[in-house]
């Protein structure tokens, strides 16, 4: 495959998707920024927990479970800080989700943490997976991607 940043291998698939993404510069400012990054923390969390839920292998419920956990995709308000971004995601994934535990609840924002830790590359094959799960799991999912998901990794 092509290499994309610092020598990563796209497969065939990701690097459809981001062919797919509109060319376009985003211009966002320190404040637009901070909470750019909170909004990429809240689109993880739901990705990371539904990762750890499945054990790794999506269900038909995965789309539903990564809209309900992120406040942005659920209800169109990014979190304005990390400790907003952190709270909302775990609460939500102590009231929604079928399997409900705090240490679970708790590992996922670790594993955001850990995703966002490891760099883009990491980040944005996240945020892939996260897309692919959306366009599967409602009809609406297409919106989803296009008002949140593709922006942010065009951001990225």
């Amino acid at each position: 495959g092509e290499g994309g940043e610092g020598g990563a291998v796209w497969d065939e698939e990701e690097r459809e998707a981001l062919v797919s993404l509109p060319s376009v510069e985003l211009l966002i400012d320190r404040e637009g920024s901070l909470r750019a990054l909170c909004g990429l923390a809240d689109l993880l969390y739901g990705y990371c927990y539904d990762v750890r839920a499945t054990e790794g292998e999506p269900t038909c419920e995965s789309g539903w479970t990564v809209r309900m956990l992120s406040t942005q995709l659920s209800w169109l308000d990014p979190p304005a800080s990390p400790a907003e971004a952190a709270g909302a995601s775990v609460r939500r994934s102590l009231c929604y989700p079928l399997l409900r535990h705090w240490l679970l609840s708790l590992r996922a924002l670790d594993d955001v943490c850990c995703l966002l830790r490891l760099g883009k590359v990491a980040t944005i094959r996240a945020l892939l997976a996260a897309r692919k799960l959306l366009q599967g799991g409602a009809e609406y999912g297409y919106l989803l991607n296009r008002a949140w998901l593709d922006d942010t990794v065009i951001w990225l």
